[in-house]
This record gives structure tokens, C-alpha cells and sequence, in this order.
């Protein structure tokens, strides 16, 4: 795509602070959760791209062990030593959706187990309909009150509101457990229980915002308290937007925008018949858009419940931000901090008026 050629409207802005990264793409960042078998549950936390963080809860050996690696240029991981088990994994991201597979290896094991760990995104409609700031992956320190004594603990709490718990008890030495939260009515607390590795019925109390959790926890006959920082609290824009006319040939619509400390799950929106709604008398009726890192295309839409994958629409929908029309476009997808494009063209040939918007729909 030659942008000067084909300018017919441009808006640039920022989402969040300034571009710190030159090679802009989908972003692999997220929780991915699996059940690897009845004793084994991973939970594996992608950083940037680059880095990630493996969490297994073993109800065999009453342990959670924690490893930590890079990802290669292919998208590919490896660990080893981690409570005993090895596991492989390959990263596949389309839009907003994004996957784990590989296997996991212990050498009591006859063969190797294969997995396949969807990512959570964090984002969850609240008591009052918007976006949950309960939801989210949480770090920090946790204090036993007796011994005074301080370590690290993590909560991720997904957008069915299922907990994952880990906390350091040693060097190198960690444990927690597995369950649910239930928010207060006014969604900035609740209560959590969780089933620990090692058996334990653990219960807790816990305050939120969109920054920090706090809190306490009871695990055995052990009582805790703990404050943590979401991993990924950032300044948000919530909507950046562009209306024109769409001719044909060079005369499309075009809409810029830069993200800076991402990601951001972002979803864009091409109205063209849905216009009419709000009075326009001649709007672009068989919309495409299309999104674009520099010339690559990342993602197209023509008719936004008209999506690759299946879970696609239904996130769409749980934005609270679902176009009006079914003839309109829209993407849903994670992006990594870069400079990226979108284009709004006629599918069909035709011509009219179209919007472009651009809403940054995470927290997490």
C-alpha cells in the first residue's frame, strides 16, 4: 500500500504515550491456560513477544513449579527442570485470538503429553455492563501476619473470573492453588476461594482498582495479606475516529494510529450502512477494511459477524461496542507498540460516505 498515493483522509494519534518499538505486529502477550491432565494444570504468561513465564500446578506432587524462557523467532519456547516436567510449546496469534501448543515431558511419563492453551483476554463486562477491573494479572508481595516475613505472590483472575494463585514460600520454592472470584456489587472487590496444590480450602477478601488488588487470604491455618500491581496498568484513549468520502481507485479512506506501551486489544470499526442510522444519505453500503503494519496486511474484514475465528463476533459483542449494521466492518486484535494503518475501501466497487474508529478496549 503506497499511503501517499492513496491518501484521501488521514488521522494520526497516540494510544498511550510515545512509540518505543520500531517493528510493530500482533501481540503474542496474554494468559494461556490448559488442563495437561488430571493432576497438571499450566498457566503460561507471555510478556513481550519475547519472554514468558510458566506456571504448572501439580496436585501429584503438591508443588507449583515456575520456569522461565525467551521465545524464538519462529514463536517457539522450550523448558526444563521445572518441578521435573519439560514442555515445549509453539505461539500462533490471528487477531485477537492467540494459542498455545506443545507437549509436556516427566520421566515417569511413558510418552509425551500434547497440550493446546488458549489465551484469556482480560477484558470482562462488570455488574453495570462495562469493562471489569477485576480482571487481570496481578504481582506483588504477599506478608504471613505471624512471622511478619515478606515474598512474591501473583493473582490472575480471567474474564470468567477464574483465579490462579501463586506464591513464593523458599527459594526457587512456590505454591497456591486454583478458583474463583466473586465480585462485590460495586465490581472494585468480592471474595476468592481457591483449592490449593496442596489441598487446602483457602479463602479471601480483596479490594481493586485499576491499577493495584489488595487483600488477605486465609490458606490452611496460615493467614496472609497482600498487595499487588496489574501487570499491565497503562494511561487508555478510549476512541479515536475519522468520517469521508470513499471513491474508487486512489480515493479511499485512511486512518493512522500509534500505540505506545503496549499491548493494547484494540477494535476497529468501518461504518458505512449503519451511517444511516444517524442521517447520512449517501453511506458507503459494502464497506472493507483492512489493517496494515507499514505494507503488510495484518487483518480485513468485510461485515464485521463475517470473522476467521469463531469466538471472534462474540468478543465483539462483549465490548459493548458492536457495530450498528451487520454490512459493518470491524476487527478486534492485540497489537504490539508500532505505527499502524488502516484502509476503508468499497467491497463491491461502490462508493459513499464511511467511518473509521479506532477504541482501545483493555486494561490488561
Amino acid at each position: 500500500m503506497n499511503s501517499c498515493k492513496k491518501l484521501a483522509l488521514v488521522l494520526f494519534a497516540v494510544l498511550s504515550v510515545a512509540l518505543t518499538r520500531a517493528s510493530a505486529q500482533v501481540s503474542l502477550r496474554g494468559i494461556y491456560t490448559t488442563e495437561v491432565n488430571s493432576t497438571l494444570t499450566a498457566v503460561i504468561a507471555v510478556h513481550d513477544n519475547n519472554n514468558l513465564d510458566a506456571f504448572l500446578f501439580d496436585t501429584g506432587q503438591q508443588l507449583v513449579g515456575k520456569g522461565t524462557t525467551t521465545i524464538d523467532s519462529s514463536g517457539d519456547f522450550t523448558l526444563a527442570g521445572v518441578i521435573g516436567y519439560g514442555m515445549t510449546g509453539a505461539l500462533t496469534a490471528t487477531g485477537a485470538s492467540a494459542s498455545i501448543s506443545g507437549q509436556v515431558t516427566n520421566p515417569s511419563w511413558s510418552a509425551p503429553v500434547a497440550y493446546t492453551a488458549p489465551r484469556t483476554v482480560f477484558f470482562g463486562a462488570n455488574n453495570g455492563g462495562g469493562v471489569s477491573i477485576i480482571n487481570g494479572r496481578f504481582t506483588g508481595k504477599i506478608t504471613n501476619a505471624a512471622t511478619a516475613l515478606y515474598s512474591d505472590i501473583t493473582l490472575i483472575v480471567d474474564s470468567n473470573n477464574n483465579l490462579y494463585v501463586i506464591y513464593k514460600t523458599g527459594a526457587g520454592s512456590f505454591t497456591g492453588g486454583i478458583g474463583t472470584v466473586t465480585p462485590d456489587s460495586t465490581d472494585d472487590g468480592g471474595t476468592f476461594q481457591f483449592t490449593s496444590v496442596k489441598g487446602n480450602a483457602a479463602t479471601g477478601t480483596f479490594t481493586t482498582n485499576a491499577f493495584t488488588m489488595a487483600g488477605a487470604l486465609t490458606d490452611g491455618a496460615v493467614t496472609y495479606s497482600f498487595v499487588a500491581f496489574r501487570a499491565a496498568a497503562a494511561n487508555r484513549l478510549g476512541n479515536i475516529s475519522t468520517r469521508g468520502f470513499v471513491g474508487t481507485g486512489q480515493n479511499v479512506l485512511i486512518g493512522g494510529f500509534v500505540i505506545g506501551g503496549g499491548p493494547k486489544l484494540v477494535l476497529i470499526r468501518a461504518l458505512g450502512p449503519g451511517l444511516a442510522n444517524y442521517g447520512i444519505t449517501a453511506p458507503l453500503m459494502d464497506p472493507t477494511v483492512t489493517l496494515y503494519q507499514g505494507q503488510k496486511v495484518l487483518e480485513t474484514n468485510t461485515g464485521w459477524q463475517n470473522q476467521a475465528n469463531s469466538g471472534t463476533v462474540a468478543q465483539i459483542q462483549a465490548t459493548h461496542l458492536a457495530p450498528p449494521n451487520a454490512g459493518d466492518d470491524a476487527i478486534l486484535v492485540q497489537l504490539e507498540e508500532g505505527a499502524y494503518t488502516t484502509e476503508v475501501v468499497g467491497a463491491s466497487g461502490d462508493t459513499g460516505t464511511a467511518l473509521v474508529e479506532i477504541y482501545e478496549v483493555l486494561l490488561d
